[in-house]
């Protein structure tokens, strides 16, 4: 017993160390039982998916002339599914029908046990159909070969349809065909070239309809792209916008502090030109003395009083204010623009939670273009990217520093542990009280 516990890891070995020999006696009991169990489970299945296709025959076979008697045979072993009798003006004509609703290949098996059946019996005609899938070998929808049974050549057709109006004209041209094998011969070209192009315009059909579903996924894709890359040239445009404003702002700021300087700059003492010297005439009589005269550099009269000086400054600063506004109103407008982009990409019943994550008091958000991951969220304690696929949204969280969290608040998270220690989760809330609770400890 301690070899086998020694090779369960320790969750299993801790319950089955707690096991009693009939608990495990009982244990294997039903390991023992399960393979029939399931097989049981399978058979069961199939059985009630044929039993529907045949309910849906028989609604349909409703439709048939008063002359066509339809028996149902499939609780009959060696007889089909049905039986098919058409009388008129003494002629009788028995049809074998065997109905399948595979979603794969209807495989040679099947076939094979339809034949058996039509040489068990004796059957002018016979008709194999199935709903949903194509028969092994053959390729197309409706075909018509000759079996030799030991009454003689014998019609079977493979029809592929789920079309009410086509599976009733096939089941009377089988049963006419049977019908002037014995009669008349008659030029049968008409009929086989009919057949070909109902053969023709079902497989076209079939191609087209992947041709469709393919262009509709190419065209989400494409117009997805297209989103991103508008997205991605308006936020350029308006990054572009923003630092011209900047450089513009700057320019004239450098253009209004040189000019005040320049206007402001008091005259020196020492930038007065120096006094001429004295100017004293020719002497042309002694008798006069003219008095010496001093000239002086002029004064400069007009000087900006400090008070302007403060004027210009809160004009500058109050232009500055306003242009800042403007950027962040359109900073605000593209963050509401990439959150409603980010917010279309996740699944709908995803997104009111997606919603209320966003809304938490993050350090920083970033909405990504990548096709899958769409939001990059930080806190002072944790990173979450949001990750938007087909069938669900996964949340990769990363700690950024060591939390020591309870196991209990662990396990309500649908989570699994990658190789590189981050934490696969699934959005939920769940995870937003989780998140809510350790965005911001330690």
């Amino acid at each position: 017993m301690e070899s086998i516990l020694s090779k369960l890891d320790i969750y299993t070995k801790q319950w089955a160390a707690t096991l009693t020999e009939d608990d495990i006696a009982k244990l294997l009991q039903v390991v023992y039982k399960l393979p029939g169990l399931l097989e049981t489970l399978r058979t069961g299945t199939a059985a009630t998916i044929g039993k529907t296709g045949e309910i849906k025959f028989a609604d349909i076979c409703k439709k048939l002339p008063s002359n066509y008697q339809i028996q149902d045979t499939s609780k009959c072993g060696k007889k089909g599914d049905f039986i098919i009798t058409y009388s008129n003006a003494g002629i009788v004509k028995r049809c074998l029908i065997d109905i399948k609703n595979y979603s794969t290949t209807v495989p040679k098996k099947e076939i094979d046990k339809f034949y058996e059946d039509m040489t068990f019996g004796s059957y002018d005609s016979g008709l194999i159909l199935s709903y949903n899938t194509k028969f092994v070998g053959i390729a197309e929808h409706i075909h018509v070969e000759e079996l030799c049974l030991p009454i003689g050549k014998t019609s079977v057709m493979y029809l592929v349809s789920s079309d009410e109006e086509l599976i009733l004209q096939c089941i009377e041209l089988i049963i006419n065909k049977s019908i002037i094998q014995h009669s008349i011969d008659i030029n049968s070209s008409r009929i086989e070239s009919l057949i070909e192009n109902v053969n023709c315009s079902l497989t076209n059909s079939a191609d087209v309809r992947r041709m469709l579903s393919d262009l509709q996924t190419n065209i989400s894709k494409n117009i997805q792209k297209c989103q991103e890359t508008l997205i991605s040239h308006e936020f350029y445009i308006k990054k572009a916008i923003k630092e011209m404003s900047a450089c513009t702002i700057n320019l004239q700021k450098a253009d209004v502090d040189r000019n005040t300087e320049d206007s402001k700059k008091p005259i020196h003492k020492n930038d007065q030109p120096p006094p001429l010297p004295p100017f004293i005439p020719r002497k042309k009589s002694p008798k006069k003395c003219i008095t010496p005269i001093i000239l002086t550099a002029p004064v400069e009269s007009s000087i900006i009083l400090p008070v302007e000086k403060d004027i210009a400054t809160q004009k500058i600063l109050e232009k500055d204010y306003a242009t800042q506004k403007i950027l962040e109103k359109d900073y605000a407008t593209q963050k509401i623009l990439e959150k409603d982009y980010a917010t279309q990409k996740i699944l709908e019943k995803d997104r009111q939670v997606f919603m209320e994550l966003v809304e938490l008091p993050w350090n920083n958000i970033v909405y990504l273009s990548d096709d899958k991951l769409v939001c990059e969220v930080t806190s002072s304690n944790m990173i979450l990217r949001v990750s938007a696929l087909k069938t669900k949204t996964a949340i990769i969280m990363d700690f950024l520093k060591e939390v020591q969290i309870p196991e209990a608040d662990l396990a309500l998270l649908i989570h699994k542990v990658t190789n590189g220690d981050s934490f696969v989760c699934a959005l939920n809330i769940h995870l937003l009280t989780f998140d809510k609770k350790y965005m911001n400890s330690y």
